[in-house]
């Protein structure tokens, strides 16, 4: 009795597990031009939306028989949701001993760009950081969730931390409008893309700071299938050309 108990659990929880693997859940910390999210629908735009179109969905679907559902959520709720197993895939994330704790991460990095800030162009000269103690005591956005240089609070930047719906457009108006002295972003593409589409482009610019160069990865929770995370992050790689392809708007 106690046996056949036993074998029927087993079942019960096999069945359970196959009906919620339907899809892949995937998401990324939002910032064009990799993520745009939208606020009428529940699919992200930009590049890796796309990217995961053209390259991913067709094969996941084939050798797994798993859909592509998307996730939209402020960063620190989307770290949660990886790490409480409400996400699978997360696009692209910073390593640190804390985070690789919690979750697992690609091999490799998938982009390596630079730090910098968005300021006003009257803010500091040129485009380039050259000391961080030239930002001693000024007031810089982080969005809640990111990792942040060490080098921020050793030089004693204020952090204004940064959430909520329409992040980008309401940072970008706090910049203009001197509420902030400019906000943090990991990559300078981004940063780059974003003030060129923006409304304030002509009063707003990207500087770059004297940090080494910034590296993110995939990130996986950490009870994703081997074989699903292997797929998606040599699948993501075979088609890196492609994606700075994309990038540069090749």
């Amino acid at each position: 009795m106690q046996l056949m108990k036993l074998l029927l659990g087993c079942f019960f929880l096999l069945s359970f597990s196959m009906s919620q693997a339907k899809a892949l859940r995937i998401s990324g910390l939002e910032g064009a031009p990799h993520i745009i999210y939208d606020s009428n629908s529940p699919r992200p735009g930009g590049l890796v939306p796309k990217f995961v179109d053209l390259y991913l969905q067709k094969s996941l679907k084939e050798k797994f028989g798993l859909d592509i559902e998307w996730h939209q959520a402020p960063a620190s709720r989307l770290l949660h949701e990886l790490e409480t197993d409400d996400l699978d895939v997360l696009c692209f994330l910073s390593k640190n001993p804390e985070r690789e704790k919690i979750y697992d991460y690609s091999k490799e990095p998938f982009l390596i760009g630079r730090n910098s800030l968005i300021v006003r162009k009257d803010f500091i000269p040129g485009h380039e950081v050259q000391n961080l103690q030239a930002l001693k005591n000024k007031t810089i956005g982080v969005m809640l969730g990111v990792a942040q240089p060490a080098s921020f609070s050793a030089n004693k930047i204020q952090i204004f931390p940064l959430t909520g719906a329409n992040i980008t457009s309401r940072t970008l108006s706090l910049i203009d409008k001197k509420r902030i002295d400019g906000v943090f972003v990991h990559q300078n593409q981004v940063a780059e893309f974003i003030v060129k589409n923006s409304k304030y482009r002509d009063s707003l610019k990207v500087v770059q700071l004297p940090e080494e160069p910034f590296k993110v990865y995939l990130a996986f929770r950490k009870r994703l299938s081997p074989e699903i995370k292997n797929f998606v992050e040599q699948t993501f790689f075979k088609h890196h050309g492609d994606y700075m392809a994309m990038m540069s708007g090749k």
